[in-house]
């Protein structure tokens, strides 16, 4: 695969970089986790680019650059963790890397080649099957029109020692491959518009030195359970944990779907050292959770993943509730709240809903489950489905069957802890608590809201809209991301009724991380984009309206933008 790279000059090498010299051949696979329902996920890159500091905005100097002279279209549904190449051999300079950035191609671009080779509609398109069977293939939407994806990682490029040799040439080049990881599994969303769908991805890159990783792979017996349960959106998966820094709960470094033939492989999971170990918890709806402790992991390709146990692991079949946020709406101003309530949502769209157990053996609860509101809904997808059974737990037996002890978590059959997550926030606090419902009832949850992240402050951002032409949109998004991953959103819809013809509006974005003059919070860096369409015709009225730059909020009060709808 051909690419056109380009160095930094001597001056910004200076900067954080470790070597002058474009002498490290780096190699990017792509790895993933996606929904049992879906059956491709197709995106494409157009190259990428390095920066030394995990803070720094795209239009920043400093950033190594690597275009491809001819994009690359991967499928992300890669249960066997094939690593589809992204770049190959890309000389890099040697450095230490605190960011990545891929660059997409969106979908109103131009077909790329390499999408049209694979006769694609869209550059990043999926397929799925939906709750009522019918199977629909659309195109994939990113927090912005042309997205680049910012990806944390610690990467370090050693170029050898750099020095010249007795015959004046110098040391080979080091080779690195990295393996970047799309959480594709709660953050793969699909929405409708009118009578049109479209997929939503809005989750962080991961992105690891291969051989720093390792995997965790195992086999669980289906044949009791329902077609529904393995293939639906939902489905069975497998979670790597680990306990928190604080110790306060345990927290997922990975997941993966089970297959439809039971397998499942986690990779990839950070292997810092031969005692690396993680917890695995095997969930979905309609089984008893499967808890297998200390299972160790080493440094090395999936082939190479820790078997869990010689023996299928055998799910017991559990009673079963709904959960799902309420009724949410959005007046004029921008307020969110939930159905029979004058207080505002404290849930942030683009928020995840972790379902905590405590069991016998541990103060720190487990993670059992975890659901992803739709940052363009502020619910679920589809009601999620939480067991109401004991759980079965049992320790890592060097690869041989486990014997599984069944027992009630200390919350009771069907009882489980919240808790909320969200980007540029911290964990929200496990102080909510659910019990099982009345049987056939639904039951609303509402988590506490994740805490303000170390070093923010929480700042409304008013943003004024306008229409170039009266009433020609009646229905829209706000949509504010940082990085290629969505923040927030505000819907728009009351807000153009309550306008009227004329279509100027303001709407505050509430609760949006920003810093101060006196204490600055260097990642609140924010791209705006409306996403909007008239309801009359959605299928080709729909637009996409951006701010021309980035939102720097690292160090003042919001004070309001103004954005012109076309």
């Amino acid at each position: 695969m051909g690419y056109l790279r380009r160095c930094l000059l001597p001056a910004v090498l200076a900067t954080g970089l470790l070597g002058a010299g474009c002498s490290v051949k780096t190699t990017v696979e792509a790895t993933s986790s996606t929904p049992a329902n879906v059956a491709d996920f197709y995106v494409t890159v157009t190259g990428l680019a390095f920066h030394p500091s995990a803070t720094a905005r795209a239009s920043d100097a400093g950033w190594v650059q690597v275009t491809l002279t001819q994009p690359m279209t991967v499928d992300l549904v890669d249960p066997g963790r094939a690593r589809p190449t992204l770049v190959a051999a890309a000389n890099m300079p040697g450095g230490t890397y605190r960011q990545m950035r891929l660059v997409m191609a969106g979908r109103d671009d131009a077909l790329a080649s390499s999408a049209t080779a694979l006769g694609l509609t869209y550059n990043a398109q999926a397929t799925y099957t939906d709750a009522l069977g019918a199977t629909y293939t659309v195109p994939v939407e990113f927090a912005v029109p042309s997205p680049s994806l910012s990806v944390a990682t610690n990467l370090v490029l050693a170029p050898g020692s750099g020095a010249l040799t007795s015959s004046g040439t110098t040391n080979q080049p080091t080779e690195v491959t990295l393996d970047t990881w799309f959480d594709a599994l709660r953050h793969l969303h699909f929405v409708s518009y009118g009578t049109q769908r479209a997929g939503l991805y809005s989750a962080p890159v991961a992105a690891y030195d291969a051989t720093t990783v390792g995997g965790i792979k195992g086999t669980v017996s289906l044949a009791t359970l329902a077609a529904g349960v393995r293939t639906g959106a939902q489905g069975i998966v497998a979670t790597a944990e680990q306990l928190a820094a604080d110790g306060s709960r345990q927290v997922a470094l990975g997941s993966a779907t089970v297959q439809p033939d039971g397998s499942f492989l986690i990779y990839p999971l950070p292997a810092g050292s031969a005692s690396t170990q993680y917890d695995v918890v095997i969930h979905g709806p309609g089984i008893e959770p499967i808890v297998m402790r200390a299972v160790p992991v080493v440094a090395g390709v999936p082939s190479t993943a820790t078997i869990v146990s010689s023996a299928a692991l055998v799910p017991v079949v559990a009673p079963t509730y709904q959960v799902n946020t309420g009724s949410i709406s959005t007046s004029a101003a921008g307020v969110v709240t939930t159905a029979g309530s004058s207080s505002n949502y404290t849930l942030p769209a683009a928020a995840d809903v972790d379902f905590y157990q405590t069991l016998w053996f541990s103060s720190a609860p487990y993670l059992i489950d975890s659901a992803a509101l739709n940052p363009f809904t502020r619910q679920f997808d589809a009601d999620w489905v939480l067991s109401a059974g004991d759980v079965q737990v049992g320790s890592y037996n060097a690869g041989g069957a486990i014997a599984f002890t069944s027992r009630s978590p200390v919350q009771g059959q069907g009882g489980y802890l919240l808790a909320s997550r969200a980007p540029l926030r911290d964990p929200g606090l496990l102080d909510t608590r659910i019990v099982a419902p009345l049987r056939g009832q639904t039951l609303t949850v509402l988590p506490s809201p994740p805490l303000t992240a170390s070093g923010s402050t929480r700042g409304i951002l008013p943003v004024t809209l306008s229409q170039a032409t009266a009433g020609r949109y009646d229905t829209g998004l706000l949509v504010v991301s940082r990085g290629g991953v969505i923040v927030d959103t505000v819907d728009l819809t009351a807000a153009f009724a309550a306008a009227g013809p004329g279509g100027r509006f303001t709407v505050g974005v509430i609760g949006l991380p920003v810093g101060t003059p006196s204490a600055p919070y260097l990642a609140a860096q924010y791209d705006i984009v409306a996403r909007v369409w008239s309801s009359r015709a959605p299928a080709t009225t729909l637009t996409f309206a951006s701010l021309s730059t980035t939102l720097d909020l690292s160090s003042q009060v919001p004070t309001g933008v103004v954005l012109a709808l076309p």
